[in-house]
């Protein structure tokens, strides 16, 4: 249960901070998409919208614009920021 509680707050800082990450993409976005272009019409009476107020939710734009900027931006971040950590705790110097 302490290892839950742990998480509570790095998970709220990294989401309210309004950063991006491919895992949660690959299901909010193609959740989007599929919506946009499978909603019937009452859907859209009750959204007050329509499908055509959204035209940059596609496959080809999800992929070039998001997944793979944010799967990179991901990758790199997490190797930089996981080595650092492995360094800080395995090379340091015994007093």
């Amino acid at each position: 249960c302490d290892k839950i509680v742990a998480m509570i707050l790095p998970i709220t800082l990294f989401v309210a901070s309004g950063f991006e990450h491919c895992i949660a993409n690959l299901f909010v976005i193609p959740f989007a998409i599929a919506i946009r272009h499978f909603a019937p019409t009452p859907f859209w009476q009750l959204a007050h919208s329509s499908a055509d107020n959204f035209p940059a939710l596609t496959v080809s734009h999800f992929i070039t614009a998001n997944l793979l900027p944010v799967m990179l931006g991901n990758i790199i971040g997490g190797a930089v920021l996981v080595s650092i950590c492995y360094r800080a705790i395995y090379l340091r110097q015994e007093p």
